[in-house]
């Protein structure tokens, strides 16, 4: 059973998820895991721009950072879980209008 957890950097209230995009996301999750009915669990949170800094200096303002943590029983090899973590990015960056390039996915 995959345990996803999502902490997306906003800006304004407005950035904030629906509860219908969540599930959408979640039941994509859920078909990517091959998860059975609830297999899959997505927590979402939230740190405002305020909380967060990269080295280097400020975000520019379209930057999203979206960080994705995995939980899984078993990781694949080392190949296979890159190319998860890539399709994760996308499936996660596409549900929530964020840039791919500022989603990092974390085993």
């Amino acid at each position: 059973m995959p345990i996803v957890q999502l902490d997306l950097v906003i800006r304004e209230e407005s950035e904030k998820v629906s509860p219908e995009t969540l599930q959408m996301l979640t039941d994509e999750l859920g078909a990517h895991f091959n998860s059975e009915k609830s297999g899959t669990w997505v927590k979402l949170g939230y740190t405002t721009v305020e909380l967060y800094a990269e080295n280097g200096g400020s975000l520019d303002s379209s930057f999203k950072p979206t960080l994705v943590e995995v939980l899984k029983y078993e990781l694949p090899d080392e190949e296979q879980l890159s190319r998860e973590a890539d399709q994760l990015a996308d499936i996660v960056a596409r549900n929530l209008g964020r840039p791919k390039a500022n989603t990092h996915v974390i085993y």
